[in-house]
């Protein structure tokens, strides 16, 4: 089935039944990006920043965004609430929306940061070419250039 991949500069009307989704597997990360999103607090709309859906049929299916990390350092992006609906996992939809996430970034970040606390998360992550760390608020890392000396 072919999927496409949205910006989103608002939160569409189907971002709920994803969100419910979230809920129902015990994570709370959706609801919050709405909370954000609705107060102002993170849309999503500072430089580097972006937030993307992936739809099959007109259905989301998945959505991830990335933040600009560590505000004093604008080289540093965060890979924030990224969720794919269990039905379509294992089917390469994650990693499509990551690479395209990956790509858009690439131009802005240096280096992108997440924190992901569950073990299959961290498979994938790996997978992908992330490496572990030991940072405040953040376990892998993928550096995408050479840090200056």
């Amino acid at each position: 089935m072919e999927s496409s991949i949205r910006l989103l500069n608002s939160l569409p009307p189907a971002f709920e039944m994803l969100s419910q989704a979230n809920e129902r597997e015990g994570f709370h990360f959706l609801k919050r990006l709405k909370q954000e999103f609705v107060s102002g607090v993170n849309c999503f709309d500072k430089e580097g920043e972006i937030l993307c859906g992936v739809y099959q049929n007109e259905q989301l299916i998945a959505l991830e965004g990335i933040n600009t990390w560590l505000y004093q350092d604008n080289s540093v992006g965060r890979l924030r609430r990224f969720y794919v609906l269990p039905d379509y996992r294992k089917q390469g939809i994650g990693r499509l929306l990551l690479t395209h996430l990956e790509n858009a970034a690439s131009s802005h970040f240096e280096t992108l940061y997440l924190y992901t606390d569950t073990v299959s998360a961290a498979q994938f992550y790996q997978a992908c070419g992330y490496e572990a760390c030991d940072e405040a608020e953040a376990n892998f890392k993928k550096v995408f250039k050479k840090q200056p000396r």
